[in-house]
């Protein structure tokens, strides 16, 4: 499942990464494969997500969580 497609308030837990920029970027901030995920807020129109990533709040657009795989609710 596409990060993108999880409900409010669902928590998840990230599958493996790819090379790409932005999981690069997301490993350099300490967001790691195996961390929970809970989505906050979900703006109008396919527009940012606000998640809490372990202890990290973090705003990603909707074309970027798309890109990030998610396992089952926790």
């Amino acid at each position: 499942m596409k990060l993108s497609e999880i409900p409010k308030g669902a928590k998840v837990v990230l599958a493996e990464f790819g090379n790409t920029a932005l999981h690069l970027q997301l490993l350099a901030m300490g967001v790691n494969p195996g961390s929970t995920v809970t989505l906050i807020r979900r703006m109008p129109l396919r527009g940012n997500l606000y998640l809490q990533i372990g202890t990290r709040r973090l705003v990603l657009r909707h074309a970027e969580a798309e890109q990030l795989l998610v396992a089952k609710s926790v």
